[in-house]
This record gives C-alpha cells, sequence and structure tokens, in this order.
C-alpha cells in the first residue's frame, strides 16, 4: 500500500533528500521488522545524482517476505527533465506484503521509462506495430506522445501556458484512483463517471468521477447480488442479478437472485469446471450467462439448461469471458489465447493470440485471464500478468498491447460508449484512460 508520495519541481538537495526521508519513515510507521533505513548519508547521495542527471529512478527494499502476513517496506524515487529544464523529482513510500512484491522488481520497474515513473497517473505505454510509444494523456482532452504535447510533467504544453498567463485548466478526470490495497475486480456505470472497485480483503470503494472530487474515494454501496464483489451481474431491464456461488474450490452453482436484497430466486449446479473462481458474462438481453474456467458451459437464462458451449481448450486455464454486443458471439481469454465462439452454432469462429506481441513476448506470469468487451463494438481487452492486449473483435488481430500498471491486472470495465476503460491491479489502483484516443494510429 502506498504510504507517502511526494512530487518536487526543481528540488534544492536538501529537499531531495528530505522527500525520501519522509518516505521511508511513513513507509516503515509502526513496523518494527523489513524497514527501508532512514539514512540522511543514502538520501544524500541520491540528491546528488539526481542533480547530475536528467532523468532515473532508484529503489530501495527493507527486506524480502516470506509469508502472506509479512510485509516490507520500499521507497522509490524517479526523476525527469521537462522541455524547460526542470527536473522532477517524485519520491513514494510503500508498505507491501509478499504478493506484491513483484511491483518492485527490477525488470518490472525498467520496463516504465522515468517520466512514467513521476507521473504514472498520466502516461501509459503502448506497443504496436509500429514500435513503443510513451503516450500522455492531459485533463483538457489532448492525448499524444511527449513530444508531440509538449509535455512539461502532469499537463500539456498549451495549458501549461495557459495557466502561466492567469488562465484555469479543467482539471479533467484522473488517470489513477487508489485504493487501500491489492484489487480484485473493478466495476463502472453506462456512462463511465461511477467506478467500483474492490477485493475480497479490501472495502470497496466508489468514485463519482463527475463529481468535486473525482479522486476521493467513499464507501461502496451494499447492493447484494449485483457486479463486482457479489461476483454477479444485473440483468437488463430487470431487479435481478447472475452471480457464482462456490460451495468448495472447484464446485460451483449459478444463482439467479433479487440485485438489492440477494434473496435466491433460482439456482443451479455447474458441471466441474476445474478449480479456482471461474469467469461469468451475461448476454446484453439477458438470455444467455457464460461460465468459463477449465471448460466453457453456457446457461439458457430461460430454461436454465447448461449448455457444454466449448470443452477443454488447449493448455485449460480459461477464465475471461464475454459476449459481442449483439449477442452472437462469446468471446473467451485463458493462457496465451483468445477464442470466439458463435452462440447459436456453438462452434469456434476465431482466435487469437498475444504471443510474440509486437515483439514483447511474454513473462510467465503474464497468462490472460480477464476479458471485457467493448460494448460498442470497438474492441476485445484481455489481460492478466501485466499489459493489456487489445484485439479487433471481428477477426480477433491484435492492435496494440497497453502498460499502465505495475504488476497483475486483475479485472477490467468498459463504459457502454466504449471511450473509457477501467483496470483494477495489484498495484491497489484502478487506471482511468480515453482508451479509443491512447489507440490512435494503432
Amino acid at each position: 500500500m502506498l504510504k507517502h508520495e511526494a512530487r518536487l519541481i526543481d528540488p534544492t538537495p536538501e529537499e531531495a533528500a528530505g522527500a525520501l526521508s519522509s518516505a521511508a519513515v511513513l513507509a516503515n510507521a509502526d513496523h518494527p521488522d523489513r524497514c527501508v533505513p532512514d539514512d540522511p548519508a543514502e538520501w544524500r547521495r541520491l540528491a546528488r545524482r539526481v542533480g547530475r542527471q536528467p532523468e532515473g529512478r532508484q529503489v530501495w527494499r527493507g527486506g524480502r517476505v516470506t509469508w502472506r502476513q509479512e510485509t516490507t517496506s520500499f521507497v522509490l524515487a524517479g526523476w525527469w527533465t521537462d522541455p524547460l529544464g526542470r527536473k522532477h523529482l517524485a519520491a513514494r513510500g510503500w508498505r507491501v506484503g509478499h504478493h506484491s512484491e513483484e511491483l518492485f522488481r527490477k525488470p518490472e520497474l525498467d520496463r516504465r521509462p522515468p517520466l512514467w515513473h513521476v507521473y504514472p497517473e498520466f502516461c501509459c505505454l503502448r506497443h504496436d506495430r509500429d514500435g513503443t510509444h510513451l503516450i500522455c494523456a492531459c485533463g483538457c482532452g489532448a492525448v499524444g506522445t511527449p513530444a508531440t504535447l509538449g509535455w512539461v510533467g502532469d499537463r500539456c504544453g498549451p495549458c501549461f501556458d495557459h495557466t502561466q498567463e492567469g488562465g484555469q485548466v479543467p482539471a479533467g478526470v484522473p488517470g489513477v484512483l487508489r485504493a487501500a490495497g491489492p484489487l480484485d475486480w473493478v466495476t463502472c456505470s453506462p456512462d463511465g463517471t461511477v467506478v467500483t472497485a474492490g477485493a475480497r480483503h479490501v472495502p470497496a470503494a466508489t468514485w463519482d468521477l463527475a463529481g468535486p472530487n473525482p479522486s476521493a474515494p467513499r464507501d461502496a454501496d451494499p447492493v447484494p447480488g449485483t457486479a463486482g464483489g457479489g461476483g454477479g451481474v444485473p440483468l437488463p431491464g430487470r431487479d435481478l442479478a447472475v452471480r457464482l456461488r462456490s460451495d468448495g474450490w472447484s464446485e460451483h452453482s449459478l444463482q439467479l437472485v433479487r440485485a438489492r436484497s440477494g434473496e435466491v430466486v433460482r439456482s443451479a449446479a455447474l458441471p466441474a469446471l476445474g478449480q479456482g473462481m471461474p469467469g461469468l458474462a451475461v448476454s446484453p438481453d439477458g438470455t444467455l450467462a457464460a461460465v468459463g474456467r477449465d471448460r466453457v458451459v453456457l446457461i439458457d437464462l430461460g430454461s436454465w439448461e447448461v449448455i457444454d458451449a466449448l470443452g477443454g481448450p488447449p493448455g485449460g486455464g480459461w477464465a475471461g469471458v464475454g459476449f459481442s454486443p449483439d449477442g452472437s458471439r462469446l468471446f473467451v481469454a485463458g493462457g496465451l489465447d483468445v477464442l470466439a465462439c458463435d452462440t447459436v452454432e456453438r462452434k469456434r469462429v476465431g482466435h487469437g493470440t498475444v504471443r510474440g506481441a509486437f515483439g514483447q513476448g511474454h513473462r510467465k506470469d503474464e497468462w490472460v485471464r480477464h476479458l471485457a468487451v467493448d460494448p460498442a463494438g470497438g474492441a476485445v481487452y484481455v489481460a492478466g500478468g501485466g499489459p493489456v492486449y487489445v484485439f479487433d473483435p471481428a477477426a480477433l488481430a491484435l492492435r496494440a498491447v497497453l502498460e499502465w500498471h505495475l504488476g497483475a491486472v486483475t479485472d477490467l470495465a468498459v463504459s457502454a460508449d466504449g471511450g473509457r476503460l477501467f483496470t483494477a491491479g495489484a498495484d491497489g489502483c484502478v487506471r482511468v484512460w480515453p482508451v479509443r484516443r491512447l489507440l490512435e494510429g494503432a
């Protein structure tokens, strides 16, 4: 969990050292073990390095974690010089457990340029057939590379000039929404202005992106059976939702519940799907449900008949499922592949893969297991260990690879118009991006 964040422009050596000291002290607070030493000499050395080098980053680790209940401290410094010659320094202190240590592995950190480490809420990496691009998104709506935008830190060049002349620039939608810990799921309202995210051990929180303070979360309204923490999906136009119930690691049932009360209206046992929580999707017209793990089944929500849509796919481990906007296709993501299945004829009609994605290859932890379909029909998004892969829904050809989070992406959601993509991550953040503009040129 992020305990401290400070960003300074043209800091003196004393200010830089003080920011790092604060990051260490707050990351270590109330934790006697595995702490980053608050070493004034070390902070002064880093301050001198910041003064000499135009950009860079460095991380300090308090120790290794071997048990889930153990945590360790991290301090991360990143710095970058803008086109005006100003030095931007970010100092952050973290306290994380065993499953979040991967966020600070050197290969993971090296994949991000220094500007990303200083201003991660404004930056993402896009890989496509033309190469790798660092893309920035300004609150005014401008999206592009730092050079094309004249990027000066937290805004584009024209917005900076406007503020220098005394003008006001709209804050825009924040790119990062911070939660209390690693997240498992995220949902959004159809218009993309209300976002809710949470996890088994993290209280659900809601952000109102159209409100006066969009970055500030509030406790999520407890609505049993709705999408998110209950693992359910509301049925369109009805006060009902479909949700999964786990009666063991590999035993599952599908339930129809009243959205407000959670009262179970109907239930059906599911065939063996494999160990772990399956993925769940409901067709846009509310007539079909899809559940996927090592195999994928369709459920007719009129008769509650269970239909084996796909048997055991190669490699197993399928999890992400989603319907096309017209309900004629079911998309399934797992392993290194994405499949399309005709929901009428119950046969496979398309195949895509993340193998060799624009020369990026894949890491062992990058198996895709989460999927979201653009309701406007523009894209299919899949994710798992880190990047978000963007596929054309017709041919399942890979369009682009986007990197926003440190560590795993654990869920995705898309606004009804397809303009905003929301991703939850193990780094305890929800990323919010104008995805169509990020993909321009891809």
